[in-house]
């Protein structure tokens, strides 16, 4: 029984990563790492052997280690703690599974967990093909594809995918039961059914090359074996190259045609919509300012800002915090020094993995189970690290985790020279305590919040949020566990929208904007590189009439913002606090001269503005037709601009 309660454990994890954990907010992450960490100190019943080589999980330690150390140094706690939740998370699983040794019972129950926790998804999935409206347990989710659990087809076919793959390659050469299998095999169907269904074209891509290395390792092993396979193997290689890319061509067009793109001779270059290609370059010129040990956790989200140069990539409009490519953005967050750690670690896994398919390594009784290992690792690694290049799917918990089950697969594999010891501990029994220790700490801080900011942001009954006096308990009780940023920032936006409120008073307006004003300035020397923030800041503070300080908070966010006027606005929102402002004051104390000074000014600022936007807001065009009447009356009046004086 002991044997089976790391796995179980794990299993739990995963469920609970899927349903609650399958987005970026790091507090969703907690309930999962809880077991996670419930899976460690259960996994320390287990034996390791060291016999199974030592590069890869030294290698793997090593850029998990300096990850999280490069994530002490970063300046923003939330990406620092959402990095290292993530880092600690992928080594967890990796430890869970190669805990087991040559436990075979332990490793069964490790795909059928994986499986399981896939069909729970999949049946969710095929539920939203004919109920798209059905969503549980969060209210709403970013797309309206059949994606289950997932908000988005990209995260779904990930971890879908890499667990069909997985699970495929357990039911061709493990030595499992029938009934076993043929629940493997529909995971993979399932997967291969749902993942071009969702729409996720990279996703379609990779799964079809994760497939097709699969069967290339079918071809190994009969080539091995000296089976007639793999006379047949070769002879439909060509075959199998080719169905690769026309499967790949029409999974394209359909997912296009749902878009409303044409498919032509150009469509290929719409893999990099959604800005792929910028964010690449500006990752490109982000890295340079850094290039050894990066800017830190997530500092792409930021220093991009900056390198947004118009002239040379065109008007910004995307206000997106990753590059979607997760190679490039190790690179800009943990310099070449992160990148080589994680690349040898990869390619440690996967060197292993084929020496394994080549040599048949390891006793013979075993070797199905090895072989099923090595071949599942090579698809389904491939499948999953492939889409990584146009998808930040290792910035959500759930196909970290698998790519940590992943890595401990290969673990298990025997080493092509074993090592001298015998039997060992995989780490010192030390360091796995510090790793659940850290797990459940994370974990224990992340459910609290998560239980706290429920009612108040995923109620699934708008009716169970309370009114904004509740809200604000709830969202204060999440402060408490959740220091940093983005706590304080849905603070000020529920004082924002309760300032909003048409029924308050006007001393309750300004008592929501006050407290607005409060979490917005926490917010930012949290975050002092976000724009946003001192956007939202100005725009409360303009609305109490504090205006020197709201000009002071916009004029920052413009620093902050740097090219990428189309996703911030503060140009447009320091024009419109100007006209505002001073409009009134024309009005109550006439100083006309002043007045026709800013009111210009704003105008130069919105002309600004307007020409780093993709496009002609509303709210533009109605501030632009009022800033030219009154600038047409005041010069019509013969009123000579005048810089205002100090008040």
């Amino acid at each position: 029984m002991m044997n089976f309660l790391p796995s179980v454990f794990l299993g739990v994890a995963l469920f609970l990563g899927v349903v609650f954990g399958a987005q970026t907010e790091a507090w969703s992450w907690g309930p999962a790492l809880l077991a996670l960490s419930g899976a460690l100190l259960a996994s320390g019943l287990l034996k390791n052997d060291w016999r199974r080589g030592r590069f890869l999980p030294i290698a793997l330690i090593s850029a998990i280690g300096y990850i999280i150390l490069r994530a002490g140094f970063s300046p923003v706690l939330d990406a620092a703690r959402s990095d290292a939740m993530l880092a600690l998370a992928l080594l967890g699983c990796a430890w869970v599974v190669s805990s087991s040794g040559e436990e075979q019972g332990h490793l069964k129950s490790i795909y059928l967990v994986l499986s399981l926790t896939a069909l729970a998804n999949i049946f969710v999935a095929l539920v939203q093909v004919a109920h798209p409206e059905f969503l549980w347990p969060y209210e709403s989710k970013p797309a309206s594809a059949p994606t289950g659990f997932f908000g988005h087809y990209n995260y779904f076919s990930n971890f879908v995918g890499g667990v069909g793959l997985l699970c495929l390659a357990r039911a061709l050469f493990g030595p499992d039961a029938r009934v076993f299998k043929l629940l493997y095999a529909a995971t993979f169907l399932g997967a291969l059914i749902l993942i071009p269904v969702s729409g996720s074209r990279g996703g379609s891509l990779a799964f079809g090359v994760g497939a097709f290395v699969l069967v290339a390792s079918a071809g190994v092993l009969s080539w091995r074996k000296k089976s007639r396979g793999a006379v047949v193997f070769l002879l439909a290689l060509p075959i199998m190259v080719l169905a690769v890319v026309f499967g790949g061509w029409l999974v394209m067009g359909k997912a296009l045609d749902s878009r409303g793109q044409a498919m032509d001779a150009r469509s290929f270059s719409a893999m990099a919509d959604n800005g792929r290609l910028e964010w690449i370059k500006l990752a490109t010129k982000v890295a340079k300012s850094d290039p050894m040990v990066g800017g830190g956790s997530r500092a792409f989200s930021w220093r991009r800002n900056h390198a947004w140069q118009l002239e040379e990539l065109g008007r910004g409009v995307e206000n997106e915090s990753f590059v979607h490519n997760e190679l490039a953005q190790t690179v800009t967050d943990y310099g070449l020094v992160g990148a080589v750690l994680v690349l040898a670690a990869v390619g440690g896994m996967l060197w292993k993995s084929l020496l394994q398919l080549f040599l048949g390594l390891g006793e013979p009784e075993r070797l199905g189970g090895h072989d099923a290992i090595a071949s599942g690792v090579l698809a389904a690694g491939s499948f999953m690290l492939l889409q990584s290049n146009v998808s930040f799917v290792f910035h959500l918990l759930p196909s970290t985790m698998v790519l940590g089950v992943v890595f401990g697969l290969a673990m298990l594999l025997p080493a092509a020279k074993p090592e001298a010891s015998t039997r060992s501990r995989f780490l010192p029994a030390g360091l796995m305590f510090v790793l659940a220790a850290s797990l459940g700490w994370f974990g224990l801080r992340a459910t609290m919040t998560l239980v706290s900011v429920w009612p108040v942001l995923y109620a699934s009954d708008p009716g169970n949020r309370g009114d904004s006096s509740v809200s604000m308990i709830q969202l204060e009780k999440a402060a408490k566990w959740w220091p940093g940023y983005r706590v304080q920032e849905e603070i000020a936006r529920l004082c924002r929208m309760s300032s909003s409120n048409p029924n308050v008073s006007v001393g309750e307006r300004n008592a929501w904007n006050s407290r607005a004003v409060e979490a917005y300035q926490e917010a930012s020397a949290a975050h002092p590189f976000h724009p946003g923030l001192q956007v939202n800041l100005g725009n409360a503070l303009s609305d109490l009439g504090s205006a020197p300080e709201a000009e002071s908070a916009l004029a920052k966010a413009i620093e902050l913002q740097g090219g990428l006027e189309g996703g911030f606005r503060a140009r447009l929102c320091l024009a419109q606090h100007l006209y505002q402002t001073w409009q009134r004051r024309w009005q109550e104390d006439r100083r006309a001269g002043e007045a026709l000074h800013e009111f210009l000014r704003a105008r130069e600022l919105l002309d600004e503005s307007d020409v780093q936007s993709q496009w002609a807001y509303e709210d533009s065009k109605m501030l632009r037709k009022s800033l030219d009447a009154v600038i047409d009356f005041l010069e019509g009046a013969q009123v000579t601009p005048v810089a205002p004086s100090s008040d």
